[in-house]
């Protein structure tokens, strides 16, 4: 088979199945999925549903996105407090009694991420767990009490302003995931109601990388997290939250492509809505409202800061797995990522992982690529011979006829058919580790060799995909048809062009297939030449 019947074989495969994996999805959206909800309803709001105009009161109201702070402070001195949680470390700040700094530990990598950075006093909005009044917001809180007891340590902020008093008790373990947050609004006037909100920004990622600091908003992957209406975590993409509410939402927060900050557990309904405010920076927050109050009133809530990984995610709430970015094919690239981390473990090399990943997967797939490879090569000898015999017997139809129906006999119908079972098995193993390796916290910053500092980012000097490209040039046979050497020129070119947009990662795992591919066919090349290829 020549290089035109091969890459005409490689598109119609690849057609297929993004038109199958379309029209499955698309079906499952519109049989299973969630219906739109930019109607007014008239039945009873469930917690988690996605709203934009109901008849109850408290749910109609215009989303509140500003915050008015009172303007004198108690004191302008700002303290710091840091305590030890579990693989990360929290510093709290009396500015708005918030987290002004949260770094999270990575000892296998022997590195440290920080999602929230300390802000300018100038910046009172995007701060997290900032709680805000609808009018006279106090941002300068004092600090009461701070305590560890065992694994757990706490720390007490009051602020007052002149239409209530906030206490705020943060609480952090060293043995599990959570901080609990503890908020007391006191109201001091009778004749005004308080309704506080809660911000929740998303993470910032800040990472120290060749001795200076590398600021990263990720911001092709901010979205909103809410627990829908049918107990299933959904992702709300940063474009689709204008002017919408969700209903008493159990789980509501932010998310970028390696940490989440989000509400998980609501112990006595304080969440009456959720909403999101996406400004012209970039900077995206969760805002969940409380109930209108009178008096006195106190609400212990749950939060999960920290990365998008499996175990950590499944300790705290199994539906939480949902926000790894893992696709269609999930159940394969979860499987996948089990296995590059076991094998990490002896290597300690994520890079030097990938590369025996790929090497192992090729070498279980052996089997079909060299029954593939021989398929391909009865069924350029059949094209030889049916060349062959079009030119003999032009003249004579029915004698070509009878000559091609022999020859079919002899080869089979398609005897490259078996050629394209490899393409099939390669195609959720290639979709599983891209989105794997795309997300994965655990490739974040991980180096490799030389210039690869970050397998999760792209080449930043191009070398994998051009050596891709070439590899792939060179693993296509030799044509003395002009046409079909540019056409692959082209398509490695193109190859190279989609590997520069993809994680290095993923493109060290191409590179290393393909050359893989590239000694399994010369090898293939030169046993059939010594005639050895009857005994494989």
């Amino acid at each position: 088979m020549n290089w035109r019947d091969t890459f005409v074989r490689f598109g119609t495969i690849l057609v297929i199945f993004w038109v199958v994996n379309i029209l499955v999805s698309w079906g499952m959206n519109f049989f299973m999925g969630p219906r739109s909800t930019n109607t007014v309803l008239t039945e009873e709001v469930k917690s988690g549903q996605r709203v934009t105009a109901l008849p109850a009161p408290e749910i109609r109201q215009p989303l509140k996105l500003e915050i008015d702070f009172v303007d004198t402070p108690t004191s302008d001195t700002e303290h710091k407090l840091e305590l030890p949680a579990r693989l990360s470390r929290v510093e709290f700040t009396n500015f708005g009694a918030t987290v002004g700094r949260l770094v999270t530990e990575r000892p296998a990598e022997g590195t440290e991420l920080q999602t929230v950075s300390p802000l300018p006093l100038t910046d009172k909005e995007n701060r997290l767990f900032l709680v805000a009044l609808d009018t006279m917001t106090p941002f300068f809180y004092t600090t009461t009490e701070s305590k560890t007891e065992g694994n757990m340590s706490s720390i007490t902020f009051i602020g007052e302003s002149p239409v209530a008093r906030i206490t705020k008790t943060f609480t952090v373990s060293t043995a599990g995931n959570l901080l609990d947050l503890i908020l007391t609004i006191e109201p001091l006037q009778k004749d005004i109601p308080v309704q506080p909100r809660l911000f929740i920004p998303a993470p910032s990622l800040t990472a120290n990388q060749l001795g200076h600091p590398i600021f990263s908003r990720n911001s092709e992957m901010l979205s909103g997290v809410v627990l829908g209406i049918k107990g299933n975590v959904d992702k709300v993409a940063a474009t689709d939250i204008n002017d919408a509410a969700w209903a008493m939402p159990q789980m509501f927060g932010v998310q970028d492509r390696f940490f989440a900050h989000l509400l998980v557990k609501d112990h006595q309904a304080f969440a009456r809505r959720g909403y999101f405010k996406h400004d012209s920076n970039n900077n995206l927050s969760a805002i969940i409202e409380g109930p209108v109050i009178k008096e006195k009133t106190t609400w212990t809530l749950s939060f999960y800061c920290g990365p998008k990984e499996a175990a950590r995610l499944n300790e705290v709430d199994s539906r939480l797995e949902a926000l790894l970015e893992y696709g269609w094919f999930s159940w394969f690239a979860k499987i996948l990522m089990k296995i590059l981390c076991f094998i990490n473990s002896y290597v300690h090399n994520y890079g030097w992982a990938i590369i025996i990943l790929a090497l192992l997967i090729n070498l279980i797939m052996f089997p079909f690529t060299q029954r593939g490879q021989k398929s391909m090569i009865k069924q350029q000898e059949m094209m030889k011979k049916m060349k062959h015999l079009e030119q003999k017997y032009a003249d004579d139809k029915e004698r070509l006829q009878q000559e091609k129906m022999e020859l079919i006999r002899k080869y089979g119908a398609f005897p490259g058919g078996v050629g394209c079972l490899p393409l099939f098995i390669q195609i959720p193993i290639f979709a599983g580790l891209s989105n794997a390796l795309r997300s994965a916290i655990e490739l974040h910053q991980a180096p490799f060799i030389f210039w690869i500092t970050d397998l999760s980012s792209p080449d930043p000097l191009y070398i994998i995909p051009i050596l891709l490209g070439i590899s792939t040039f060179f693993a296509a046979a030799k044509s003395t048809d002009a046409k079909q050497n540019v056409m692959m020129i082209i398509m490695s070119l193109v190859i190279t062009g989609v590997m520069m947009k993809l994680s290095v990662g993923i493109g060290l795992y191409v590179l290393v297939g393909t050359l893989v591919r590239v000694i399994q066919v010369r090898v293939v090349k030169i046993k059939k030449e010594h005639f050895f290829w009857s005994k494989f």
